[in-house]
């Protein structure tokens, strides 16, 4: 059955009280994950709802299990702010060990990142990632403005 593998583990999240704050049992109940008609149900959440609700009424992380409190840029609107707990890094960091290593990255490589590191998740979300594998990193952002500094030459002719 199409879906099947992830109507079981949403079922195990609800099982584990992911979704016991009134934030999201208002939307999932106990046949929400049983199928996936039942899943079709299950309303939307929009983004202004989670900017209007306190981040700890979305978590049931504990105050000592939370690695850090971080927020979108903001680009769409107001700030949204997430808990990211000591169980997301652990997972975030064996995903990217194993993706990182598919792609032939490793501790020997020196990795520029891209986005800017002021932009919390993303930012960080990438030195997380390099340092999973070993690898070094360059804050592409600062990079650009050091080489903006240096004449460029295209086909011998300066720019």
């Amino acid at each position: 059955m199409i879906y099947q593998n992830e109507m079981a583990q949403l079922k195990a999240l609800q099982v584990r009280g992911l979704f016991s704050k009134p934030f999201y049992s208002k939307r999932v109940n106990e046949s929400s994950f049983e199928n996936y008609e039942n899943f079709k149900r299950v309303p939307f959440m929009y983004k202004q709802e989670l900017r209007d609700t306190s981040v700890f009424d979305r978590t049931n992380t504990t105050l000592k299990d939370i690695y850090g409190i971080f927020s979108s840029k903001g680009t769409t609107g107001n700030k949204t702010f997430y808990v990211y707990n000591k169980t997301d890094k652990i997972v975030h960091e064996d995903c990217s060990k194993t993706y990182l290593s598919m792609l032939g990255v490793n501790e020997n490589d020196l990795a520029g990142i891209m986005s800017p590191i002021t932009s919390s998740v993303m930012g960080h979300g990438f030195i997380w990632q390099f340092t999973a594998v070993g690898t070094g990193y360059v804050n592409c952002e600062r990079l650009f403005l050091i080489l903006s500094g240096f004449k460029v030459r295209i086909n011998h002719r300066e720019i």
